[in-house]
């Protein structure tokens, strides 16, 4: 897989400031590639404290070698989900586990202090300013202001405190079933002291700015931190790869176009030239690629362990996690199944001694046997295409429940819905309206038979 890179790049440089870091986490190689362009835009941007990326066992060896030319420490973490020192398996949720790895952060104790970036933000502007920050520093959430947001957070290394966190989640667990939730309820003290209120240029959510634009216009120039989410994530934005120009059809809000294409413009000239040869050309002959399309060559992308996401909280009451496969142009050997299972019932082979079996009692049993009609016939063949549509509905289900499908509800659950994207009315009422004539279509089609 490491041919899919340079084999030979140069190492980060040092940085001037030991003691403190900017700490982010990947957990797949999407994720890794993120950590990539954000370790790019903090070395753009002139800062001078030590990167560091903690990387769980999905990240693909090719991709911890680009890492390690980016981030001054790439260290190897567990999912706390996994580790026989905690109690997190025996949750009702052992899933939710994944989501609080994030806490290996506060182990770092080589550094005074740190600053943890999610792999979703960019930094537009040097902010080596929130070093004077004190524990726990961040941004109030666009969601519930009285909470603030984990994307991007100022905090102490400390093992005490490591500890309290991991037998506060085994305790308490957490309100939303993320590390945002958990952080909150520790932290809970953050809210009543002003100064450890960021300003929200430190964590802006990209796709929410255009709700107050004045204001974005007037303070828009001093934004430093950014953090997508929503639809429209730079990473799913077709471009032009010797130039880094954003397709004119990418359909980014005006508001924060010029951050996706800061995104795209350090993917273009940093990311993309650690990249094998043959995949560099690929990009450049095409007229606009994504960087998703990139990824999805690495073996690892496709064939690796599935990611674990987790669950919105409408689905947490279920013991059982929920495990969805990052998209691929290859099929899943369950849905190749499911298709197999679905066209060998298609076309059932219908005998009378069959259906005498299934539809009649036995003649020593319930006296003598009664001959078989067409309507028994019939009910056996609608017995069949309803287990034949349940089938369909099940592979359906399993081809396109990738992990946006229910950060999609999570979103709104959290009161960050999407509405100049994703979800916004026009999609709505298409959706609603493709459901109703699918139910219509059933209606008629009972009433037929």
């Amino acid at each position: 897989m490491l041919d899919l890179v340079q084999e030979h790049l140069l190492e980060p440089s040092q940085p001037i400031v030991k003691s403190q870091a900017y700490v982010t986490m990947a957990g797949n190689d999407l994720t890794a590639m993120l950590c990539l362009v954000l370790g790019n835009s903090l070395r753009v941007t002139g800062t001078t404290r030590t990167l560091v990326v903690l990387v769980t066992d999905g990240v693909s060896p090719a991709l911890r070698h680009l890492l390690s030319s980016v981030f001054n420490l790439v260290q190897s973490v567990r999912s706390l989900g996994t580790q026989g020192t905690t109690k997190l398996t025996l949750l009702e949720q052992p899933d939710i586990g994944v989501s609080f790895t994030k806490l290996h952060a506060w182990r770092l104790t080589q550094f005074s202090k740190c600053v943890f970036l999610d792999a979703a933000t960019m930094m537009v502007q040097c902010c080596d300013e929130l070093f004077e920050r004190e524990e726990l520093s961040a941004v109030p959430d666009i969601g519930w202001p009285d909470c603030f947001n984990s994307g991007v957070f100022v905090y102490v290394p400390c093992m005490e405190t490591f500890w309290d966190l991991v037998s506060f989640a085994e305790r308490q667990g957490s309100f939303d079933g993320g590390d945002q939730g958990l952080l909150n309820m520790y932290f809970r003290n953050w809210s009543s002291d002003i100064n450890r209120r960021l300003p929200f240029i430190y964590n802006l959510m990209a796709n929410v700015s255009y709700t107050y634009k004045p204001a974005f216009k007037q303070f828009g120039k001093n934004v430093k931190i950014v953090q997508f989410f929503g639809g429209y994530k730079p990473w799913n934005v077709k471009f032009h790869a010797p130039t880094g120009q954003m397709s004119p059809a990418a359909g980014v809000h005006p508001t924060f176009a010029q951050f996706v294409q800061f995104w795209l413009h350090i993917y273009a000239r940093r990311v993309l030239p650690m990249f094998s040869q043959p995949l560099q050309e690929k990009a450049r002959d095409s007229q606009y690629i994504c960087a998703l399309d990139l990824l999805q060559h690495f073996p690892s992308f496709l064939t690796s362990e599935p990611v674990v996401t987790l669950p919105t909280p409408s689905f947490r009451s279920h013991p059982k996690p929920i495990i969805y496969l990052p998209p691929s142009p290859r099929m899943p050997p369950e849905i190749v199944e499911a298709a197999q299972s679905i066209e060998a019932n298609a076309k059932p082979e219908v005998h009378a001694s069959s259906v005498s079996s299934v539809s009649e009692p036995s003649s020593e049993e319930s006296g003598p046997s009664v001959p078989t009609d067409t309507g028994t016939e019939e009910t056996f063949a609608e017995e069949v295409d309803m287990k034949q549509t349940r089938a369909e509905q099940a592979t359906s289900v399993k081809q396109h429940a990738f992990v946006e499908d229910l950060s999609g509800m999570l979103a709104w659950e959290q009161g960050r819905a999407d509405y100049m994207g994703e979800h916004r009315s026009d999609n709505i009422i298409a959706r609603l309206d493709q459901l109703i004539k699918h139910s219509s279509t059933e209606q008629c089609v009972m009433i037929k038979d």
